[in-house]
């Protein structure tokens, strides 16, 4: 039985963004997973690190994944910008409008 070796193929701030990395991969037949750092102080009195994850593929399997999660991050900011530009667009509109309160 060969040992596997698994490497960081990105790391990701959303735990979202992680399952759908995940989930994507391993529909590509790439066994991945995804480890949690950070969000914790060493002596609970400091700030805490920021909260990230890790995404772990097996090395050979690195490139597959690699082109994989890049195609999928680059969707992920085509649509966070349309999302951007539709929510603008809507409250240049004024369809809904922010209530004065809330300004």
């Amino acid at each position: 039985m060969a040992d596997t070796t698994f490497s960081i193929v990105r790391t990701v701030d959303d735990s979202l963004l992680s399952d759908r990395l995940i989930d994507l991969l391993q529909d590509a037949k790439i066994d991945a997973f995804a480890r949690a750092r950070g969000a914790a102080s060493a002596d609970l009195l400091g700030p805490s690190a920021s909260k990230y994850f890790e995404i772990f593929v097996p090395s050979d399997a690195y490139e597959k994944a690699a082109g994989i999660v890049k195609a999928e991050i680059d969707l992920v900011e085509r649509e966070t910008e349309a999302n951007s530009l539709a929510a603008e667009q809507e409250y240049m509109s004024g369809e809904n409008p922010i209530p004065e309160d809330v300004k």
